[in-house]
């Protein structure tokens, strides 16, 4: 059962940033209809070819007014992941403003400013991420649309993400206490002296990543890494730690291997080849999939590989 009992068996559904059509592919079968809109021609082929319907486009009104045209408007709209990396977020929404009726649901999942800050996941702010949303900026951003937020669900997805749930400003629906106890939260996890102390963790996360990896190597232990992640190239530039430090980061997507990352020049390579020769430590980039890749490195018969977790503070899982 969907959250809050908002997507039913009949609901005509659209994702904007729809990527290569996972998450439409999986949710096809339990609802009326599907349909993707994503401006990036090569996913787009790769959603088409797994038999997703998917306009290759940016999400506005002019996209919003031709599907109007051909087709009765979608009533769950869902916008995972793509706000951070949108420029113009209020052109998204103009389009679906225009198209959500007054029973319809926006659904937007976003990294969440509040843990990020809470957290110091400086390793969150690279080149994509344009914006980093709370509940209350949201919530605004929302109303110049003409929408409005019923409820959020907090995840654990990427170190802590939000969940939002929105509707028409002429909705009936309810809502929920979570929204506005959020709101009132966010007044001191986003203050400005939290915001400054979040600068100031940074700095000692780096200081104390740096001295961990030094006094491994020069113990003589060998270090590589998990995730080629643009957090990762983040939290690698920032820490100053390159292929002198870290001989390889291992990534399961086959178009990452065989490349670097970036600033730090360290090799990137397949995970086989990571546990074929697993070092004596493993720092994990992606520390926001900790868990399963400290499973995975386990399950792969690398039983002594012991691990850095970087954030939200240095420590070693053995």
């Amino acid at each position: 059962m969907f959250h809050g009992g908002y997507l039913a068996a009949d609901s005509d559904v659209l994702e904007i940033g729809s990527n290569r059509g996972a998450f439409l592919k999986e949710l096809s079968p339990h609802v009326g209809s599907t349909l993707g809109v994503d401006p990036a021609e090569n996913v787009v082929g790769v959603a088409r070819r797994s038999g997703v319907e998917t306009l290759c486009d940016y999400f506005d009104l002019s996209v919003a007014k031709r599907i109007a045209a051909r087709s009765k408007p979608p009533s769950v709209f869902f916008a995972r992941h793509c706000m951070a990396h949108n420029e113009f977020p209020q052109r998204m929404l103009e389009g679906v403003s225009h198209l959500l009726p007054d029973d319809g649901i926006l659904v937007i999942e976003n990294n969440y400013a509040a843990h990020m800050v809470r957290d110091s996941e400086f390793d969150q702010v690279y080149h994509e991420h344009m914006f980093y949303y709370s509940v209350t900026s949201l919530s605004e951003l929302l109303r110049r649309s003409g929408l409005r937020i019923i409820d959020v669900v907090l995840t654990d997805l990427h170190g802590g993400s939000i969940v939002v749930f929105a509707v028409t400003a002429d909705s009936r629906r309810s809502t929920a206490q979570t929204v506005p106890r959020l709101i009132d939260e966010e007044r001191g996890t986003l203050s400005p002296s939290r915001i400054a102390d979040f600068s100031s963790q940074a700095s000692v996360i780096r200081d104390g990543l740096q001295s961990t990896i030094r006094k491994l190597s020069e113990a003589g232990n060998s270090l590589a890494a998990y995730g080629a992640t643009a957090k990762g190239a983040t939290l690698l530039n920032f820490c100053s730690l390159t292929a002198r430090d870290i001989t390889a980061c291992a990534d399961s997507t086959y178009i990452k291997q065989g490349r670097f990352i970036p600033g730090a020049g360290i090799p990137i390579i397949a995970e086989g080849t990571l546990f074929e020769a697993p070092p004596d430590y493993l720092l994990l980039t992606a520390w926001n999939y900790k868990d399963e890749l400290i499973a995975k490195v386990r399950s792969a018969g690398a039983r002594d590989v012991k691990f850095i977790i970087p954030i939200p503070s240095v420590e070693i899982v053995e």
